[in-house]
């Protein structure tokens, strides 16, 4: 009776942990499951961000191919974009505003324009050999607080820059012993340009220059506004380096 008492006893061991694996193998399939559904739900949600990032860069094609065309006359686009159509073109017209993206990743001390002979070429170049105008008709070239935007540094030619408002651009001061192009928030100038109804707006430097550093440079400025430009060290708009200055009807802000 007590061996019987024994072994029915030991069957109801058995059976309450065969019964607690499998509540515990419940949880598992249950853990297990869970895990499936958040995986399909993250695949679901990736598939779903993918086809919304095609459709978004499709959006974007699209309306690039609506404000780019063959008269010289560009639309919204990136540094990269307006230095190519800038190094094919005489004159440009801007149909919508130029904004510094992570392409532009390489033009962050700005689109250089430079003479055919200058001897640093690299990528940020604009090879001028003629007179160039962009004409911005009321648009505007956006440093994002990231980048400076223009580097002018041919003295053989003059730039024009029409209608335009250069803003939120930046240039910190260079690392180590290169000193090179250092100063001007929004444009380092060492050659001859003129800015007709133009502003430059919220521009900001570390060196000198909050909106322009002319370094032996002609510059000149008719009915211009500078509004909000700041630098941490000396001239909070313009420093002028042994060059020519010119201001007509100009409002300071």
């Amino acid at each position: 009776l007590y061996k019987a008492d024994d072994s029915f006893q030991k069957f109801n061991d058995e059976s309450d942990e065969v019964s607690d694996n499998h509540l515990e193998s419940g949880k598992a399939n249950d853990k297990y499951q869970d895990f499936i559904d958040n995986g399909n739900d993250f695949v679901d949600r990736t598939v779903d961000s993918i086809e919304t990032s095609n459709d978004v860069r499709d959006e974007i094609e699209e309306f690039r191919k609506l404000h780019m065309n063959d008269n010289n006359t560009v639309g919204a686009m990136s540094f990269c974009e307006l230095k190519d159509f800038l190094s094919k073109n005489n004159e440009v017209f801007l149909d919508g505003d130029v904004v510094f993206c992570l392409e532009d990743e390489k033009l962050r001390q700005g689109i250089k324009l430079v003479v055919p002979d200058y001897p640093q070429m690299d990528e940020s170049c604009v090879v001028l050999n003629h007179d160039l105008v962009i004409d911005g008709k009321g648009h505007s070239i956006d440093g994002v607080g990231l980048a400076r935007i223009f580097i002018i540094l041919n003295k053989d030619i003059t730039v024009t820059f029409r209608d335009i408002s250069f803003k939120n651009a930046y240039f910190p001061k260079s690392s180590g012993n290169d000193y090179s192009y250092d100063g001007g928030g929004a444009i380092y100038n060492e050659g001859n340009c003129r800015f007709e109804f133009c502003e430059f707006l919220n521009n900001h430097v570390s060196f000198s220059g909050g909106a322009v550093y002319n370094y032996k440079g002609i510059m000149s400025f008719f009915e211009y506004i500078f509004e909000r430009n700041h630098s941490e060290g000396p001239a909070g708009v313009i420093f002028n380096n042994c060059g020519d200055l010119d201001f007509i009807n100009c409002i300071f802000n």
